[in-house]
């Protein structure tokens, strides 16, 4: 719909405006809108608190559009980019690709390469969620999947921050 608007700077005013709805209701339409030409200057930094709202089933296309389109094909550096990819990885179902992407990041650290997310927001991120998972492990049956579930999701919370920490060079 907005990308019948000519002028560019009025589409992307209204993208920015109407992000947040545009994400909620129809969240691949406009990830795949904003990876097309005509969006190819927008300020994507200002996009970033609309992505929170991405509905769970639609998270890893908006974690793909940030990873792949903002950071790896337009090298955005902007603090704010990088920290939403951090959040989109923590509220991954797969908490396995959050440590992989920490891995990376440490990797990235002891080659003294710049890491852009802000790691205090991140291990923030990291005990807020641990906190979450354990309030919804005390009112599930120990014996059931989701339990053992949201134990292994703990566990993996903590194997984050100890990786945050690392980078800190916090021990």
């Amino acid at each position: 719909m907005l990308n019948k608007i000519k002028s560019a700077e009025v589409r992307y005013y209204e993208m920015t405006k109407y992000m947040s709805i545009m994400i909620k209701r129809a969240p691949r339409e406009t990830i795949k809108a904003l990876q097309s030409d005509g969006y190819r200057k927008i300020d994507i930094a200002k996009l970033m608190p609309a992505l929170m709202d991405c509905p769970d089933d639609a998270r890893i296309y908006a974690r793909e559009f940030v990873e792949d389109h903002c950071i790896k094909q337009r090298r955005s550096q902007e603090s704010s980019v990088h920290n939403m990819c951090f959040y989109l990885y923590a509220k991954s179902d797969n908490s396995q690709d959050l440590l992989d992407y920490l891995r990376k990041e440490e990797i990235r650290h002891s080659a003294n390469q710049q890491i852009h997310f802000d790691v205090t927001y991140a291990l923030n991120v990291c005990k807020q969620m641990q906190n979450n998972f354990a309030k919804e492990q005390e009112s599930q049956d120990g014996s059931n999947n989701r339990f053992t579930s949201l134990n292994t999701k703990i566990k993996d919370m903590k194997k984050a921050q100890i990786i945050l920490f690392g980078i800190l060079n916090v021990h």
